[in-house]
C-alpha cells in the first residue's frame, strides 16, 4: 500500500502528517554552510596546485618551441651565409645566367637610368660587349665612348 501523499505515514499512523521541523532544517543548513566554509580553503589549494603544474607545462612548451625556433634561425643564417658566399655567386652567375668575367682592363660607366637592352645576350658572352644604346645617342658613341672622360 503506497500512500496517496507523501508526507502521511502508512500504515495505522495514515492520519498523522509530518510536519518540517524548523529547529533541525536550521542545523542542517548550518552544517552545510560550515563545512562548505571549511572546503573552500581545500579546494582553492587545489586549484591553486592544478595552476601551478598546468603552467609549470606550458613553460616547458614555450621552452621546445623557443630551442625550435632558436634551430630554425641558425639554419636561415647558416643558409644566409651559403648565399653570400662569392665563389657560389661567381658560380650561378657563369652556369646559371651566362655571365663571364671581363677582359683584363675593362671599365665600362654606365648610367643605369639610360640603358636599353637592344638584344638578349648569348650565354658565355660578356654583359659588357654587348650593344647598348644610350638614349639620345648612337650605338657607336655608346660604344667608342672613353670612361676616363
Amino acid at each position: 500500500m503506497t500512500p496517496k501523499n507523501p508526507s502521511r505515514l502508512p500504515g495505522l499512523n495514515h492520519r498523522l502528517v509530518l510536519e518540517p521541523d524548523r529547529g533541525r532544517v536550521r542545523e542542517l543548513l548550518l552544517a552545510l554552510a560550515l563545512s562548505g566554509l571549511m572546503l573552500l580553503p581545500l579546494l582553492l589549494f587545489v586549484w591553486q596546485s592544478s595552476e601551478w603544474v598546468r603552467s609549470g607545462y606550458r613553460i616547458e612548451r614555450l621552452k621546445n618551441q623557443r630551442d625550435h625556433l632558436n634551430e630554425v634561425n641558425h639554419q636561415l643564417r647558416l643558409e644566409k651565409a651559403s648565399l653570400e658566399n662569392l665563389a657560389r655567386v661567381e658560380q650561378v652567375a657563369n652556369e646559371q645566367l651566362g655571365l663571364a668575367q671581363p677582359p683584363g682592363g675593362t671599365v665600362v660607366l654606365v648610367d643605369v637610368n639610360q640603358i636599353r637592352p637592344t638584344r638578349r645576350p648569348a650565354p658565355g658572352r660578356v654583359a659588357s660587349t654587348g650593344k647598348l644604346t644610350l638614349q639620345g645617342t648612337a650605338p657607336s658613341d655608346a660604344a667608342t665612348a672613353d670612361p676616363a672622360n
